[in-house]
C-alpha cells in the first residue's frame, strides 16, 4: 500500500506513520510545516507541504497512492470558532475526498470523533445512536463526516469513518496537563469529578486504522474506536496519582461559578481573535458524561483493544517523564 497520511506530524499521525512503515507501506505525510517532522519519518516518508485548506497542495498527496488515512484536525483551541473549524474538518475534508476520488484511491479512513454524539449520559452511545454535537467542534467533525459520506456516495469512494474516543499516549498534549497538575500536586477538581471518561491509547488507535484499511467489510461502516473500560473521573485522578507516587488530589471546587467564568472569558476572547484561558469546552471536561459501546469495532472489524487502562497510564507516564515533559 501506498497510503496518504493527512495530520503525520500531529500526535496521532506520528504513531500511526509509525506502525504504518512497520507495517510495510509506503507513507506520504501531508505536513503545514516540514520542520514539525520526526527525523525518523522525514528520513522514511515522502513528506508532502501544505494543507487540506489549500486545495491546490492535495493533489501532490493523493496522485498516485493507493489509501488515504485522513486525521488533520483543529484540536485544543479555545480561540477557534465555528468558522475556523469548518475550514478543516468540513471544506478540507471535501477538497481531499473529492481529491482522492479523482485519484482513484482504493480506500479513505476518515477520522472524525466520539465528540459528534456530545454528553451520552450514563448509558453511553454506540454507532446507532443519533448524533447530538453540542460544541462548534463537535458539530464541525459531523458535518465533515457527512461531507465525506456524500462524496463517496455520489464518486463512489471507497469510505470507512473511525470515531476514536479520548485519544492518550506518548507526545500526547492534552491529558499531559492533568498529568502534570497531579505531579505536580496542582491539579483541581472542578464540581464533584463523577461523570464518566472513556479513553484510547494511541497504539489501539493506529491498530483500528490498519484493520480499516484491509478488512473488506469496513467499507461504507463507521466504528466507534474507544479502550477496555470507563472510568469515573475522579478514579482516573487517582489512578494518576497513585502512578506518580502522589496523594490523590483532595481539592475540589463548585462547577457553577467556574463555567460562568469561563462563559464570559470566552465571549470576551473569541471576538478578538484571542485564546480565552478559559473556555466552556475545557470545564466540559469536569462535566460530560463519555462512555463508549466498541461491540460493532469487535464483531465487524476485529478491533479488540490491547491497552488496559491502567497499563496505559503507567507507559504514558514513563513517556512524558523520558521526554521531559514532566
Amino acid at each position: 500500500m501506498d497510503i496518504a497520511v493527512t495530520g503525520g506530524s500531529g500526535f496521532v499521525g506520528r504513531h500511526v506513520a509509525r506502525a504504518l512503515l512497520a507495517a510495510g507501506a509506503s507513507v506520504r505525510l501531508l505536513v503545514r510545516d516540514a520542520g514539525r517532522v520526526p527525523d525518523e519519518l522525514r528520513d522514511r516518508c515522502r513528506v508532502v507541504v501544505g494543507d487540506v485548506t489549500r486545495p491546490e497542495t492535495i493533489p501532490a498527496l493523493v496522485t498516485g497512492a493507493t489509501h488515504v488515512v485522513h486525521m488533520a484536525a483543529v484540536v485544543g483551541s479555545g480561540g477557534t470558532g465555528l468558522d475556523g473549524y469548518r475550514a478543516v474538518h468540513v471544506s478540507g475534508t471535501r477538497v481531499l475526498t473529492e481529491a482522492a476520488a479523482r485519484a482513484g484511491v482504493e480506500r479513505f479512513v476518515h477520522l472524525s470523533s466520539v465528540g459528534i454524539y456530545g454528553d451520552t449520559g450514563p448509558l453511553g452511545a454506540s454507532e446507532v445512536t443519533p448524533a447530538h454535537p453540542q460544541d462548534a467542534y463537535e458539530l464541525s467533525k459531523w458535518e465533515g463526516e457527512e461531507v465525506a459520506r456524500e462524496v463517496a456516495s455520489r464518486t463512489g469512494l471507497p469510505l470507512v469513518v473511525l470515531r476514536p474516543a479520548g485519544v492518550y499516549g506518548r507526545w500526547d498534549r492534552r491529558l499531559l496537563k492533568l498529568f502534570r497538575g497531579v505531579s505536580r500536586g496542582r491539579f483541581v477538581m472542578i464540581g464533584p469529578g463523577s461523570c464518566r471518561y472513556h479513553l484510547v491509547h494511541v497504539d489501539d488507535v493506529a491498530a483500528a486504522i490498519g484493520a480499516a484499511l484491509e478488512h473488506p467489510a469496513a467499507v461504507g461502516q463507521d466504528f466507534i474506536v474507544a479502550g477496555p473500560e470507563s472510568v469515573v473521573l475522579s478514579d482516573l485522578v487517582a489512578r494518576v496519582a497513585k502512578l506518580a507516587g502522589r496523594a490523590s488530589p483532595s481539592v475540589r471546587i463548585p462547577l457553577a461559578p467556574v463555567l460562568l467564568a469561563a462563559r464570559l472569558t470566552a465571549a470576551v476572547c473569541r471576538p478578538l481573535g484571542l485564546d480565552p484561558p478559559l473556555y466552556p469546552e475545557r470545564v466540559a471536561f469536569f462535566t460530560k458524561q463519555r462512555v463508549y459501546s466498541i461491540d460493532k469495532a469487535r464483531h465487524l472489524l476485529g478491533f479488540t483493544p490491547r491497552v488496559d487502562l491502567d497499563q496505559g497510564l503507567a507507559r504514558t507516564l514513563l513517556d512524558y517523564r523520558a521526554d521531559g515533559w514532566l
